[in-house]
C-alpha cells in the first residue's frame, strides 16, 4: 500500500460522522445474544485466575531479595569524646611529646638526651679535623670526617651529620654532640699533631686600610690593614659566600665556593661562583686543618697564592700583601 492509499484511507475516516458510527455499534451489539456476553465474562475471568496461578507457582522459585543495608548519618553519632578516646595516640607518641628519639619498647627510654651527665667519647666513626672559633659561638665552624661514609662535613651548632650526632657544643680542640642512634652525649677530640698547630684566630677590630689593588686577572695588592680588618671581622666574612668540600673519584680536593657577595672580600680577590681552591701556598685544601693553619698564618704572612679551578681549567691567583 503506497503513500496516497494510506491519505485516501484516512480522508475517508475523518469523514464519518460520530452518530452514525454509534448508531452502527449498538445495532451489532444488539444482534448477539445473552449467551455471547456470559461467554465473554468467562473468558476473561479465565484469564485473570489463570495470570494469578502463574505468579504464585513462579513466585516459589524466584530467590530472595537481599537484606537492605541501614543508612546511618554521619551526626548519628554525638556523643562526647573523652581523653580516654585518644590513649592509643599519646601511647604511640607520634608528636615525641615526651622528648624521646625514634624507637619503641624498652629501647625507647634510652633515647632520651642526657644533658646532665658529662658527655664520653665516642665509638662512632667521626675524626675532627679542625675548628674555627669564632666570638658568636654559633657561627664556629667544626670539621668532621665520616670515615663510614667516607665524607667531610663542615657543621655549626644545631647541625647534624646523617643519622649519626647532633652538635651541641664546638670548641677549639673538642666537639660535643647528641649521638642520634642512643640520645646520649658525646664528644671527638682533635688529635694531637693538630691541637698543636690548630689556629686560634683574634676577633679584634682593626681600622680600615687602601683595600686591594687589582694588578693583573691573576695578581693582587693588599694592603697589611685589609687583611688584619678581615681577620677581624669573620663573623662577617664568612656569610659572604658558602664554600663546601669538593670530592673527586671520592676523594677530597679542596672547597667549591658558591654564592658570592658582590663587593665582599672574595669578589675583591678575584674568585667567581664555582671556583674550587685546591691549594693555599701550595699545600693541598684536602686537610681542613691545614687550610685553617694558612688562614692563621696571614697575619705574618707578605705573599700568598690560591691554586684555583675554574671552569676546567687551573690557575693560581697571587697576592703581596703591603
Amino acid at each position: 500500500m503506497n503513500l496516497s492509499a494510506i491519505k485516501k484511507r484516512l480522508v475517508g475516516l475523518a469523514r464519518i460522522d460520530p452518530i452514525v458510527l454509534a448508531d452502527w455499534a449498538q445495532r451489532k451489539f444488539q444482534k448477539q445474544g445473552a449467551s455471547f456476553y456470559g461467554k465473554l465474562a468467562t473468558a476473561a475471568l479465565c484469564t485473570f485466575f489463570l495470570a494469578d496461578l502463574t505468579a504464585m507457582v513462579v513466585g516459589r522459585f524466584l530467590p530472595e531479595p537481599p537484606p537492605a543495608r541501614q543508612i546511618r548519618s554521619k551526626f548519628s553519632d554525638t556523643r562526647a569524646r573523652s581523653l580516654d578516646d585518644y590513649s592509643k595516640i599519646f601511647a604511640r607518641n607520634l608528636f615525641s611529646s615526651n622528648r624521646a628519639m625514634p624507637g619503641d619498647g624498652t629501647a625507647g627510654a634510652t633515647q632520651l638526651v642526657d644533658l646532665a651527665g658529662e658527655p664520653v667519647k665516642t665509638a662512632l666513626p667521626l675524626n675532627l679535623i679542625g675548628t674555627l672559633i669564632l666570638r658568636n659561638e654559633l657561627r664556629s665552624i667544626a670539621t668532621i670526617e665520616d670515615t663510614s661514609a667516607r665524607m667531610v662535613y663542615p657543621v655549626r651548632i644545631n647541625d647534624e651529620i646523617p643519622a649519626k650526632a647532633r652538635i651541641l657544643k664546638i670548641t677549639s680542640e673538642r666537639v660535643v654532640f647528641v649521638n642520634i642512634g642512643s640520645g646520649q652525649r658525646e664528644y671527638i677530640e682533635l688529635p694531637q699533631n693538630l691541637s698543636s698547630v690548630n689556629p686560634r684566630i683574634s676577633l679584634g677590630t682593626a681600622p680600615r686600610g687602601p683595600g686591594i689593588e687589582k694588578l693583573s686577572p691573576t695578581q693582587y695588592n693588599i694592603s697589611r690593614t685589609e687583611v688584619d680588618k678581615t681577620l677581624g671581622d669573620l663573623n662577617n666574612v664568612l656569610t659572604q659566600a658558602r664554600c663546601v668540600p669538593n670530592f673527586e673519584n671520592g676523594m677530597a680536593a679542596g672547597y667549591k665556593c658558591f654564592q658570592i657577595v658582590p663587593g665582599s672580600i672574595y669578589d675583591k680577590l678575584g674568585m667567581k661562583n664555582g671556583d674550587v681552591v685546591s691549594a693555599i701556598n701550595g699545600q693541598p685544601m684536602s686537610d681542613p686543618g691545614k687550610a685553617l693553619e694558612q688562614l692563621g698564618a696571614l697575619k705574618e704572612s707578605s705573599h700568598f697564592e690560591l691554586t684555583v679551578k675554574r671552569d676546567g681549567r687551573t690557575q693560581t691567583l697571587v697576592y703581596d700583601i703591603r
